[in-house]
Formats: C-alpha cells, sequence, structure tokens
C-alpha cells in the first residue's frame, strides 16, 4: 500500500520509551545540536540542566494554536522557515500536537531526524497532562530528569 510507504507506524505513547532512555539517547549527541520544537520554555532548561554538553536550541510555537480549524495555518510557515535548510545529523524533538507531522516531514527532507515527542515535553516538566500520565507511574521520573 503506497499510503505508508516511507513512513513508521508507531504507538502515541513512543514519547514514554524516549524519557526512559534520554541518557541513551543523548549520548549520542555530545557536543551536538539536538532542537527542540515547542511551545514551553521550561523543557529546554531542565534537559540543559541535566545534559549540559548538548546544545539545545529551541524554535517557539506560537502559545495556543486552537482553533485546529484554520484553512490556512499560518504558524506552520513560520516554523518551517526557522528550521535550518541542512539538518544533516540533527535530532529534533517535537511537540506541535496535530501539526508534529508538518515538521517530521520538512526536517527528514532537510537530512535531520524528526520525532514526534508529544506531550513527553510535559512529563519533562512534571506536568500530568493526560490521562494515561497519571496510570504511567514509571514516567514521573523520566530517568532522572524528572525529580
Amino acid at each position: 500500500n503506497k499510503a505508508f510507504k516511507s513512513k513508521a507506524i508507531v504507538s502515541a505513547h513512543c514519547y514514554f520509551s524516549l524519557l526512559e532512555h534520554l541518557d541513551s539517547l543523548f549520548s549520542e549527541f555530545n557536543g551536538s545540536e539536538v532542537l527542540l520544537i515547542n511551545n514551553q520554555a521550561k523543557p529546554s532548561e531542565v534537559l540543559l540542566d541535566k545534559y549540559p554538553n548538548v546544545k539545545f536550541t529551541t524554535i517557539n510555537l506560537p502559545a495556543s494554536q486552537r482553533p485546529l480549524t484554520y484553512d490556512t495555518p499560518y504558524f506552520l510557515e513560520a516554523v518551517g522557515a526557522s528550521l535550518p535548510e541542512d539538518l544533516t545529523g540533527v535530532l529534533v524533538l517535537i511537540g506541535a500536537g496535530p501539526w508534529a507531522e508538518f515538521y517530521c516531514q520538512w526536517v527528514k527532507e532537510r537530512g535531520g531526524v524528526g520525532v514526534d515527542f508529544g506531550t513527553g515535553f510535559d512529563l519533562l516538566i512534571g506536568k500530568n497532562t493526560r490521562p494515561i500520565h497519571r496510570k504511567i507511574k514509571s514516567t514521573s521520573k523520566a530517568n532522572g530528569v524528572i525529580e
């Protein structure tokens, strides 16, 4: 089926596994840049405190992307223009709700690895924003990042 060509199919909760393995993930990016696309400043502070040898750069999203019924989502182009043209070897963690798929595709087209980190950013700063967060206690510590 062509609909799934070049697609990765994973659980909507794959960020739980990423949170549990941040040490391993960021050891591969020691001294390298990792981009964060989200609408919160605190996750980058938490990550920088825990992983000072990684260069975290945040591309800020608008504070609110509601309603989700835009005919022309103006913020997509603004974020797309903020992405470097060459992202070869760059990891980009994205927390952008339904718009993350667009950003992941653009990152991939520019040679990077785009990961829909979703509400993993919320968990990094200790916010349980989804019902599943209250059910899964193991993520509350997120490999030592969340105190």
